[in-house]
């Protein structure tokens, strides 16, 4: 951010001496002094990881929000399909079963396509031969 050690602290009302501590591991900050560096635009997560926090674009956190609010069975399914797409794209085939309790169907797909959505499962219905 450009600041020296006395400029970083006074952020978070401290003195040079706590910065140096911090910086040396002798102190770890508290949740003030995390969210004065937050506010003035630090990324708070490198400062306590040391790795970049990564930014989703909107329809990658759209995507994500409405997977955390699905049930179980749709997010099964969605990772399934998901999944499979990416499988199909490197030319391999696709392998996925959604199936278990409540999910009103089981599927089984050996063919998915992403662009027009094809899906391919199973063959045609074979007819029983009941008695009369």
């Amino acid at each position: 951010m450009g600041l020296n050690q006395a400029d970083a602290a006074a952020l978070a009302g401290l003195n040079r001496t706590a910065q140096v501590r911090y910086e040396k591991g002798e102190r770890y900050p508290d949740s003030r002094y995390l969210q004065a560096l937050a506010e003035a635009g630090w990324d708070v997560h490198y400062v306590l990881t040391g790795r970049r926090q990564v930014a989703l674009p909107d329809n990658e956190n759209a995507l994500l929000a409405a997977y955390r609010g699905a049930s179980p069975a749709l997010r099964t399914a969605a990772l399934g399909v998901l999944s499979a797409g990416a499988s199909s794209d490197r030319g391999s085939r696709a392998g996925v079963h959604f199936g278990g309790d409540n999910h009103g169907q089981v599927l089984s797909a050996e063919t998915i396509r992403q662009d027009g959505l094809t899906i391919n499962v199973g063959s045609r219905a074979k007819r029983s031969k009941r008695p009369k």
